[in-house]
């Protein structure tokens, strides 16, 4: 937020980043939570596959892995279910409707996005969407200089995580 937008963070974010930079976010251990949590249902999200905006085999594999590393990282928050990755990738390619993936799925939230490089830039498109209603809860455009593939890739899945899971929290307090 300081670096794109010149903002300071809320404490909360701070929290979020803090935890996931430490690797102190607990994984939800098979059993634990069910879905119901304290009476209260816990939401679901699925990340998407990013689509690929080229053909280069190459931006595929950082597509692909962008996809991954969000699905393995977002996992990680008790707050919410995370729809495996092989569940979505099932839905590549195909022209479905978010209503449609929420009730395939069994999901609130969807998070897609794309990858488009040109020349040594990288651009990457990515969004939340709750699937109930259809509405954009977050949006974000990540312009980049290409430099080590794994160093960009877990710059921008740290960003995205900590936003998803800070607006997925906020919008089931409102939701409640």
């Amino acid at each position: 937020l300081r670096q794109e937008l010149d903002v300071a963070p809320s404490p909360e974010t701070e929290t979020v980043r803090r935890q996931i930079f430490e690797g102190r976010v607990p994984r939800v251990q098979a059993g634990q939570s069910g879905l119901r949590q304290g009476g209260a249902s816990i939401p679901a999200i699925v990340v998407m596959p990013f689509f690929n905006v080229g053909s280069d085999p190459e931006q595929q594999y950082f597509s692909d892995g962008i996809t991954n590393d969000l699905t393995t990282d977002l996992s990680r928050f008790p707050v919410f279910r995370v729809i495996a990755s092989h569940s979505a990738f099932a839905l590549r390619g195909k022209s479905i409707d978010v209503a449609t993936i929420a009730r395939e799925l069994g999901v609130h939230y969807v998070v897609e996005g794309s990858v488009q490089r040109l020349g040594r830039q990288i651009r990457i498109n990515a969004q939340l969407i709750d699937a109930t209603t259809g509405h954009h809860l977050w949006s974000e455009r990540y312009n980049r200089g290409l430099r080590s593939l794994f160093e960009l890739q877990d710059e921008i899945v740290r960003s995205i995580v900590a936003t998803v899971a800070v607006r997925v929290e906020r919008s089931e307090r409102e939701r409640a």
